[in-house]
């Protein structure tokens, strides 16, 4: 479902097969070192995993559960890894999605919103905020900078919250849409924008502008697709570039130098076509990226094909 890289090792969310930790150090032979299993076979999925950092320089990986909210495991050795501690109000324990930043981690809670957690010690979480009953449809997805946080509810609207009270979040705007699934922020020529994917056929991307102050602000600056019956799962952005796991049709590279105009500059291809394993479901393909460029290497998350390592030729 989702991938994240540090220092040699990915981590993989996979739904009810729990976390699969790899040594990656040599991707042309990728060792698996580690599993951490869910409450079960079928009854408990991790849809989602981020990593943090921890006291006296310790690694902890974030899982986001359905039945747990969110579990923390130690992976300060990764093939030594440890369920240490759990996340999530006893009344509504599903978390579908969570975002990490500076010691706070946001949880996407599927009945109370944003559900924010001092992650200073992830052993010792401590919950600042239980959110609120969303007015919009359940959070499905989020990505937070700073003092703002930018929720998708599902197939409905793009919301910018004020996080910089976790006790009492405030709306500082709202983008009206059908499409919101997934985003991420970045800074392209003094621009804030957000790459904001829709899932669902003749879904799409979207390039906002969310700088604050501008008279542009919340207005939709481009629109990017490959074909009207394939969507988008999960987004990344580093700098100018758009990193987009785009089911069905793979991983595409955007050069968003121009908000406007966002221009395909590579392209790899995860999906085998309709054969044996595939061609069943509209949900399959490319589905979680983590890019690292200071290791020239991303890491993408395939429903069929499991982890695929990619650098530059």
């Amino acid at each position: 479902m989702n991938v994240r890289a540090r220092d040699g090792f990915a981590f993989l969310a996979r739904y009810a097969d729990g976390l699969r930790i790899l040594d990656v150090r040599n991707p042309d032979s990728i060792v698996e070192v580690a599993h951490v299993p869910t409450l079960g076979p079928h009854t408990e999925s991790w849809n989602d995993v981020k990593l943090a950092e921890g006291p006296n320089e310790t690694l902890y990986a974030l899982l986001a559960s359905d039945q747990r909210g969110v579990v923390v495991v130690e992976v300060t050795d990764p093939s030594d890894p440890a369920v240490v501690a759990t996340m999530a109000p006893p009344s509504s324990p599903s978390v579908h999605t969570l975002f990490v930043d500076d010691g706070r981690a946001y949880l996407a809670n599927e009945t109370y919103g944003v559900d924010i957690w001092d992650i200073t010690d992830p052993r010792v979480p401590i919950r600042l905020s239980l959110g609120q009953v969303p007015e919009i449809y359940y959070l499905h997805d989020l990505y937070v900078r700073g003092d703002r946080a930018y929720l998708c509810h599902f197939g409905h609207d793009l919301e910018i919250l004020d996080v910089s009270n976790p006790a009492a979040p405030k709306r500082v705007g709202i983008f009206e849409t059908t499409q919101s699934h997934s985003v991420w922020v970045t800074e392209v020529g003094g621009r804030t924008i957000a790459l904001l994917g829709g899932e669902g056929n003749g879904h799409h991307l979207q390039v906002l502008d969310v700088t604050e102050g501008s008279p542009t602000f919340l207005a939709e600056l481009a629109r990017w697709e490959t074909r009207d019956s394939v969507s988008i799962h999960n987004v990344m952005a580093v700098s100018e570039l758009g990193f987009v796991a785009y089911y069905q049709d793979g991983l595409r590279v955007l050069d968003l130098t121009d908000p406007f105009a966002p221009v395909e500059i590579a392209h790899y291809q995860t999906w085998n076509g309709i054969d044996g394993k595939y061609g069943s479901s509209f949900f399959e393909g490319a589905l979680g990226v983590d890019v690292h460029p200071e290791e020239e290497r991303i890491y993408v998350a395939d429903s069929h094909r499991g982890l695929i390592v990619l650098a530059s030729p």
